[in-house]
């Protein structure tokens, strides 16, 4: 027998004598999941996070010795929930914002419908009129010209409309998934640091209960008000956007984003200081519909996770760069709130 085909049979006979000794029965459905979920750990595409759960449910999958057929049922839903997770966490907030972009064309087809129909009228008045055909086609050219010039600036406001958050005016979730895998695929090839900063707003549920949505609203107004100042102090200007290398998107519900690229650990943790310091100075005024202040210096502070891409993680760069800045942000709200975590020399 070949030296690689007596190899591959010898680490064989050891996986089935661990199958064995794990208590595992020959049964081809169990052994043939089993092994392929201690494969799956491997693939490149999957997030730290990811392996570990994979890891922990063959863990659990052995200690339990169940093998009926109702938990390998179970088993292989929760191997799907987990592989596929994410992905329908995305499809998700697609739909959701597909569903107002649909909307905004819709909109946006009926108000071209009636530039349109204007366009016909006054064609048919010019073939009407005694003008010269001349001045009949220099008169049609440049009202088409007009149509077409209002479609393609309307087009424009509805891209720009899908990538932002109508609350903040901050990128949305879309754009920021976006621009974060872009970002971390550009700055590996090119040998470049990247850091992203991720922001929660401290006992936000509470804020919402104490003073009602509106209000909760304008915290997170303020937030991003913070960030666009900030961007445009790092960027160097307000129109940077995906140019600049620091780019702020509201991440979801009261978690924000900066993705930093060209940008080290450490100044991006300095990055994530200064936005948390000036977040717990801001003073705002609550003030009712018919502006009566009802409550003022009120105050809101911010929790910070900051990380850097590893090249090293070898693929799934975007999402294992934010699994590590939301596991900093955890440890910032389990140590207090109100502080920047990320770890130096990772």
């Amino acid at each position: 027998m070949p030296t690689s085909l007596k190899s591959r049979a010898e680490e064989w006979d050891r996986l089935i004598a661990r199958l064995d000794k794990a208590g595992v029965p020959p049964d081809v459905r169990w052994r043939t999941l089993i092994l392929y979920m201690r494969n799956v750990r491997g693939f490149y595409f999957l997030s730290e996070r990811q392996k570990s759960e994979i890891q922990q449910l063959i863990v659990d999958t052995l200690k339990a010795r169940d093998y009926t057929d109702r938990h390998y049922e179970e088993v292989v839903k929760r191997q799907e929930e987990i592989l596929l997770g994410p992905h329908k966490e995305k499809l998700r907030m697609t739909l959701d914002e597909s569903e107002g972009l649909l909307r905004d064309f819709r909109d946006l087809m009926l108000r071209k419908k009636g530039d349109v129909q204007e366009l016909e009228v006054l064609t048919v008045g010019l073939v009407e009129s005694e003008k010269s055909p001349k001045e009949m086609i220099s008169a049609m050219r440049k009202a088409f010209h007009e149509v077409v010039h209002a479609m393609e600036t309307d087009m424009a406001d509805l891209t720009r409309i899908s990538m932002t958050d109508a609350l903040t005016q901050l990128y949305n979730r879309r754009a920021f998934d976006e621009h974060l895998s872009a970002s971390a695929e550009a700055c590996v090839q090119a040998g470049q640091p990247l850091s992203l900063i991720m922001i929660d707003i401290d006992h936000f549920k509470r804020f919402n209960d104490t003073y009602g949505h509106r209000i909760g609203d304008q915290a997170l107004r303020v937030v991003a008000k913070v960030l666009l100042l900030h961007g445009e102090e790092v960027n160097g200007r307000p129109d940077a956007g995906r140019k600049g290398r620091y780019f702020p998107a509201r991440y979801g519900g009261e978690e924000f984003a900066v993705v930093l690229n060209r940008t080290p650990l450490e100044e991006a943790a300095q990055m994530g200081e200064t936005i948390r310091s000036r977040v717990e100075h801001y003073n705002f005024t609550i003030q009712d519909n018919s502006g009566n202040v009802l409550h003022e210096g009120v105050r809101i502070t911010v929790s910070v996770g900051v990380a850097r891409l590893d090249p090293a993680w070898k693929g799934a760069w975007a999402e294992n760069l934010l699994e590590h800045a939301d596991k900093h942000l955890y440890q910032a709200k389990e140590s207090g709130r109100n502080k920047v975590c990320c770890v130096l020399e990772e």
